[in-house]
């Protein structure tokens, strides 16, 4: 294992990262997406102050703050899961509510797909979540459940509530087979199909924030997808909170690893304490290096963010944290290759949701 620490940077350099053939999806979400009422793609945008104070040739940041008017990318992943879970059923005439747990954007987004189906939503969400979270979902017609515990701990209650009437869209399992979560990384597609589109050259590294690490897993596929399309696969970076940083602690160990809370940071969306089962192959594979960040590192993330003309909130900024944190500590060449002439991509995952 290749590790760093010091300068306050907490870096793991995966050696266990290869170049596996693309996934080749059966249906493209994306198709489905441009289908729905209100489509429209998000921004890809180029940063050139930050660019420069990184000393990198160039960086485009994907900015995922409006999605059907909700403030982040979850509802890509929601709509599509809740589309073929019915399809595979034949439909919803016997189903009531759907059901999930939340640190927040999820939760909305699932909230919102019952809604616009005429369900019922029940969504668990950890003590601690902000109120403006908890009245965001509720603002969706949900009926919001607060757990005395972590994130995961509203992960268990959520499953363990499921009745005949009910389908769980839950994007994390701990089970490998599991046929929701996988579904939910399908639907992030849509981000990578647009950056696509939106910018036909090849980028030489892909930062992206990590929680349970289904966006990971899209990021992983996209990195592969242009190994086929397009010279050159780029690096894939994962940004943690530095008490969440289970993809860090996993990859370390070499099996999933859980992380126990308290999980605090102000990046509410990346608190996760356990990676996903089904996503942890594509991770453990596919990401080149994961690397900590702290609060102080959001912050200034949002705030140089802010001087490109750009409002983000603290989980949005963390791939942008996480560069930051790097360039200081002298580690950036250790993830961007040829810094001076590298294209990166940053996936900015939402607009202020506190």
């Amino acid at each position: 294992m290749h590790s760093s620490a010091g300068t306050n940077l907490d870096l793991h350099l995966n050696p266990s990262a290869s170049e596996r053939p693309p996934t080749v999806l059966a249906q493209d979400p994306a198709a489905f997406h441009r289908g729905l009422p209100g489509y429209r793609a998000t921004s890809l945008r180029s940063l050139p102050g930050i660019a420069a104070s990184l000393g990198v040739g160039e960086v485009w940041a994907k900015i995922e703050d409006d999605r059907w008017g909700l403030p982040a990318f979850k509802v890509l992943g929601a709509s599509w899961a809740v589309h073929r879970l019915l399809e595979e059923r034949g439909g919803d005439a016997q189903l009531a509510a759907l059901v999930s747990a939340t640190d927040g954007n999820h939760g909305r987004a699932v909230a919102r797909v019952a809604r616009d189906r005429g369900l019922a939503a029940r969504i668990y969400v950890p003590d601690g979540t902000s109120e403006r979270r908890i009245n965001d979902i509720r603002g969706e017609g949900a009926s919001v459940l607060e757990v005395d515990g972590t994130y995961d701990d509203a992960v268990v209650r959520a499953a363990a509530s499921i009745g005949p009437a009910d389908l769980l869209v839950a994007d994390t399992s701990d089970d490998p087979e599991d046929d929701v979560s996988p579904l939910i990384v399908e639907g992030y597609s849509t981000i990578f199909t647009e950056v696509a589109e939106q910018h036909p050259r090849s980028f030489d590294t892909v930062v992206v924030g990590i929680g349970v690490g289904s966006l990971a897993a899209a990021t992983v596929r996209f990195a592969r997808s242009m190994q086929r399309e397009r010279a050159g696969t780029p690096a894939v970076l994962g940004v943690e909170p530095v008490d969440a940083a289970c993809v860090l602690t996993s990859l370390r160990a070499g099996r999933r690893t859980a992380v126990p809370g308290p999980h605090r940071s102000i990046m509410a969306g990346l608190n996760c304490g356990e990676p996903s089962a089904p996503t942890w192959p594509e991770l453990s594979e596919g990401l080149n290096a994961v690397c900590a960040v702290d609060d102080a590192d959001a912050r200034e993330a949002v705030r140089v963010l802010r001087a490109e003309g750009i409002e983000i909130g603290f989980t949005g900024a963390a791939p942008v944290a996480g560069l930051l944190r790097l360039r200081r500590a002298g580690r950036l060449e250790a993830v961007v290759r040829n810094p001076g002439s590298a294209s990166v991509l940053v996936v900015l995952t939402e607009g202020p949701t506190d």
